[in-house]
């Protein structure tokens, strides 16, 4: 049996970069790529380019056991003209429910209504939901921008985009994203980071602190964390509180509910107001 030789240094880079930073089928969004021989190793015994590409495991998968991806479909993938996408992009699938609600901290908020706003802190800073299909598909939407005005995370009906920056770190997985902010003095106001130190020091620490987590709890639920930031306030949503933050205020005031008996049922949308913001 033939040894498998190695591939050649950076050539699984340049096959990935190839593909547009992500799985080089244009329908699929997953950023993590195996590498697949179009021309099988076993057959060819070599490491050429020409005949190699990235997918992720999902889609290797169908090419190998599955079918309906051939070699034919994958050179005109591979031929597609592509640079690789400023944003890190994807998507966060909730599955199916009659049961639809957002956990922030330890209360739920809920609706029957086909969308609503959970938390609308200005036209940028906001994270929404709406409801679709027979009234059990939940599809979320949610818009964050730093102090200069440029966005970190913008999602539409579950499609995200997240600034690619040195100073944003992105953890992803099926049913779970978290952005971090390495510099948080870029994101929140100098008065949050030292009100929120004094009361939650884990909050920010090191100059980093998240920005958003959205995860998927069970089919139809979901969980909100972050910190969403306006000219004259911050909402900050932790595991167990939910923090209303201003400058004149010595301290953040903290919303305590008793978990999901914990139910804020929306008949129109949640706005800054209503949280005395």
């Amino acid at each position: 049996m033939a040894k498998r030789l190695k591939m050649k240094s950076g050539q699984k880079e340049q096959l990935v970069q190839e593909a547009g930073g992500k799985c080089a089928n244009p329908g699929c969004s997953n950023w993590r790529t195996q590498i697949h021989h179009i021309q099988h190793w076993s057959v060819y015994k070599a490491h050429d380019s020409n005949h190699m590409i990235a997918v992720c495991p999902a889609c290797h998968d169908h090419i190998h056991y599955t079918g309906g991806i051939t070699d034919e479909l994958l050179y005109k993938w591979k031929g597609i003209p592509r640079t690789n996408h400023r944003d890190v992009e994807g998507y966060i699938y909730i599955e199916p429910s009659a049961e639809i609600r957002v956990l922030t901290g330890t209360m739920c908020v809920s609706t029957s209504n086909a969308e609503a706003a959970v938390f609308t802190l200005s036209n940028s800073n906001k994270f929404a939901f709406k409801i679709s299909g027979d009234g059990d598909i939940f599809l979320a939407s949610c818009s964050i921008k730093d102090l200069s005005g440029a966005y970190l995370v913008r999602m539409f009906d579950g499609y995200f985009k997240v600034k690619r920056d040195e100073a944003v770190q992105i953890n992803h997985r099926p049913g779970k994203i978290r952005v971090t902010a390495l510099d948080a003095k870029r994101y929140l106001p100098a008065w949050t980071i030292t009100t929120m130190r004094r009361a939650i020091p884990d909050f920010v620490r090191n100059n980093i602190t998240t920005v958003f987590e959205l995860e998927v709890i069970r089919p139809g639920v979901v969980r909100l964390q972050g910190a969403f930031v306006a000219n004259d306030a911050v909402l900050a949503i932790t595991l167990d509180k939910i923090y209303v933050l201003r400058p004149e205020l010595n301290g953040p005031i903290a919303l305590v509910g008793g978990g999901e008996r914990t139910e804020i049922r929306l008949s129109g949308p949640v706005t800054r107001i209503a949280f005395g913001l």
